[in-house]
């Protein structure tokens, strides 16, 4: 069934929203585990290997381990709650579709105050230069006045 539905492409595009708390046993929690488990192995980036938490602040959860056992448990130890707001995890869907999708990138996205950051745009051969020469310490007030 995973293969005929990963050669057809299905779910290439989806993300699962899960909700595995205690209070649910038996067929219930195993259907959200087996989907939770499902739908991000056959999606593609940004969705691959991730979930969304049912929770009144959704979260992207990545599913953690490296076998059937570990990615369980990793469902199961997930932040949940006993509803969740929809309008916030549309709004996630989005932030996510916005820095991956819409830039047309597969890079993860970094924010410029990290350390070891200097987002630039553009090219220029004195930047290129900087860049190329070994040594330098790099940070957005250097680059900037040096191009």
């Amino acid at each position: 069934m995973v293969e005929d539905l990963s050669k057809k492409g299905k779910l290439k595009n989806c993300i699962a929203v899960c909700y595995a708390s205690g209070s649910m046993s038996g067929t219930p929690m195993n259907v959200c585990i087996a989907l939770g488990l499902l739908t991000p192995f056959l999606s593609e980036d940004p969705w691959k290997n991730k979930v969304i938490t049912f929770s009144q602040d959704p979260q992207l959860h990545p599913i953690q381990g490296d076998n059937l056992k570990s990615n369980v448990e990793s469902i199961k130890r997930m932040s949940w709650e006993m509803n969740t707001d929809f309008q916030k995890v549309f709004d996630l869907i989005l932030k996510v579709a916005v820095n991956w999708n819409l830039r047309d990138s597969n890079a993860t996205p970094v924010i410029a105050v990290q350390k070891g950051v200097a987002l630039v745009s553009g090219f220029s051969k004195n930047m290129l230069k900087l860049f190329m020469e070994e040594g330098r310490d790099l940070n957005p007030d250097g680059i900037s006045n040096q191009c």
